[in-house]
């Protein structure tokens, strides 16, 4: 598979009553009269750029309302992930949860992968109760159009901690990459010092400070060691704050390695071969020197995987950092991380 793969491409039900068709009678009963509804925000909506419009803003709900897949490198796109974070943050009712996630899935099997073989699943798991996330992970690892399990960046909880052990174990035994994307549950603050008043603060601050909080716990636990098949993905968080954060992480390692004596290398090592993070949004320098510095210090072409994160338009540095890599560097943005990462993806 040499076309690009996008491995951030959003989806979403138009309204609840689309979602509530594939729920259990009862539940169906419990969201109409809950009058539990989709908003733009857990549809994934973003503020339409000055020059945007709700057509080219829209969050695609059918195969059909995905753009033409033409890569932003002008070679075809051949295979897309599809991310849908309706769940992150809908109710706080596990049993609910847990259906939703199963009827979410079904959906985007019947409404997506059904339709169009160059498209493939995230699988969104329930967080309140690991019984049923586990659960829902062995029930979606039987199809092979998924891809890797979806969960929130911004949770109740931090993933590398023992309560959802189980739950990245079942992911990686059946070879899903978990993916941990920007969005998540509004009651608790990315901040120690409050909530974010801006739609700009939470993107530039929030989801990034959440991907490093998580990204962390999973790198001082043991998975990183105890399982070669775990593969993880930080999408739609940037990147540019990891070389930073790896540097202090292994500088801290050194004289507090008592604490997590497990790790049998720096964490930065067990961190840049398992884990990906995806192009959009970008935050790199305007200067060309302090650009490719940057990017050399991120080792884009090692880390990164391309993604469109259509619908989402940002005025970000991806599409240039692009341009400025030789022709096996761009191809490993493009194609050839994601490859690797996601086992589960057809040969040629």
């Amino acid at each position: 598979m040499t076309g690009t793969i996008d491995t951030d491409l959003h989806c979403a039900p138009r309204t609840m009553g689309e979602l509530a068709e594939y729920l259990p009678a009862y539940w169906q009963q419990y969201a109409a009269e809950g009058a539990i509804r989709l908003t733009d925000r857990q549809r994934s909506v973003y503020p339409a750029p000055d020059d945007g419009d709700v057509t080219t803003t829209a969050v695609p709900a059918t195969a059909e309302e995905i753009p033409d897949r033409r890569g932003s490198s002008r070679t075809p796109v051949r295979a897309a992930l599809l991310t849908c974070t309706v769940l992150f943050d809908l109710s706080r009712n596990p049993e609910f949860e847990a259906v939703g996630a199963r009827a979410l899935n079904t959906w985007m099997r019947e409404a997506f992968l059904a339709a169009d073989p160059a498209l493939f699943g995230s699988a969104v798991i329930p967080t309140l109760d690991t019984e049923r996330a586990v659960a829902e992970v062995e029930r979606i690892a039987e199809d092979g159009r998924f891809v890797q399990i979806l969960l929130p960046v911004r949770n109740d909880f931090r993933y590398g901690e023992p309560r959802y052990r189980r739950v990245l174990e079942a992911a990686a035994a059946a070879d899903l990459v978990v993916c941990l994307h920007a969005g998540g549950r509004t009651g608790l603050s990315s901040s120690p010092t409050g909530y974010q008043s801006s739609f700009v603060e939470d993107t530039l601050l929030g989801q990034h400070r959440a991907a490093q909080n998580q990204l962390v716990s999973i790198a001082t636990s043991d998975l990183l060691v105890r399982d070669e098949r775990f593969r993880l993905t930080l999408a739609e968080c940037g990147f540019s704050w990891l070389p930073p954060l790896l540097w202090r992480l292994d500088k801290d390692w050194k004289s507090l390695w008592r604490e997590i004596p497990w790790l049998d290398r720096k964490p930065s090592d067990h961190v840049l071969d398992r884990v990906r993070c995806t192009l959009e949004p970008g935050h790199l320098p305007v200067d060309d020197e302090e650009f490719r510095a940057a990017a050399d210090m991120c080792e884009a072409s090692r880390t990164l995987m391309y993604s469109s994160d259509h619908p989402h338009r940002y005025r970000s540095a991806a599409q240039r950092l692009l341009s400025l890599l030789d022709d096996a560097d761009r191809g490993r943005i493009l194609h050839g991380n994601a490859r690797e990462h996601y086992r589960r993806l057809p040969a040629e």
